[in-house]
């Protein structure tokens, strides 16, 4: 019904937000051709309204939904893309986003170095952002348990590794 009260108002953006919503569904019941659909659609509309920061958001939803369907070189493309306008529009939670799920690629793909990089710098954005808020703010970002998946992946692809983890990581990690 959303949809086709979208289409009927005719307001690209709207629209463009339906799609977004049909596509996290779509990703969450593990239909991913459907959310890639539906992604693409939401990008394209996102696109003609040159709504920046949407089409930023869009584009590392879309990246995210590539990784989980096993297409780690699309994933690769579009979150590379999405990390690169994050960078330059400061958007400092998308970027530690793309960079824990490019992280995460490179690990599939067998490029440890890379992945290091990766995971590295997301934690040091995300540890960025949580110093600079008030500590009841701090609370509530703390609470989400994707800002706490970011340090446990990169703190267990350094166990897999075999190898000791940065004092800076482990430290971060305690605040949670």
């Amino acid at each position: 019904k959303s949809l086709e009260l979208a289409n009927q108002l005719r307001y690209a953006a709207f629209t463009a937000l339906v799609y977004s919503d049909l596509a996290f569904i779509s990703s969450r019941l593990k239909k991913f051709s459907k959310a890639i659909e539906y992604y693409k659609t939401c990008l394209e509309l996102y696109k003609k309204t040159k709504a920046r920061m949407d089409i930023v958001q869009t584009m590392r939803r879309f990246g995210t939904t590539y990784y989980f369907a096993g297409k780690l070189e699309l994933a690769d493309a579009m979150l590379s893309e999405a990390g690169h306008s994050a960078d330059l529009m400061n958007l400092r939670e998308d970027l530690v986003k793309t960079n824990h799920y490019l992280g995460l690629i490179a690990i599939g793909q067998e490029s440890y170095l890379k992945a290091e990089d990766y995971l590295i710098r997301a934690c040091r954005i995300q540890q960025n952002i949580i110093n600079e808020m008030s500590d009841e703010l701090r609370k509530i970002y703390l609470s989400n348990p994707a800002r706490k998946r970011v340090f446990e992946n990169t703190i267990a692809y350094y166990k897999k590794q075999k190898e000791p983890v940065p004092e800076e990581i482990t430290d971060s990690y305690k605040q949670f």
